[in-house]
């Protein structure tokens, strides 16, 4: 179990759901990317690549084109 900040747990009760389900529906769902999800939630770039990681995210930097199109999974 991961232990979580004070401003994990405002962010959740903002959001009224678990950080990890929110992170996967703003990236995969909404298509917003880190600097669009950081703004959202009112954290650094870097903060929202550490909370991915840190609830088992896996990350790849790739690039891709206007048609291509990148989902994000929890691992297990």
């Amino acid at each position: 179990m991961v232990r979580k900040s004070e401003r994990i747990k405002q962010i959740e009760e903002k959001y009224h759901r678990p950080i990890d389900k929110l992170l996967r529906e703003m990236y995969n769902e909404e298509k917003k990317g880190l600097p669009q999800i950081a703004a959202d939630l009112g954290v650094s770039r870097s903060t929202v690549y550490y909370w991915l990681l840190r609830y088992g995210f896996k990350l790849e930097r790739m690039a891709l084109t206007q048609d291509e199109t990148l989902e994000v999974k929890k691992s297990r």
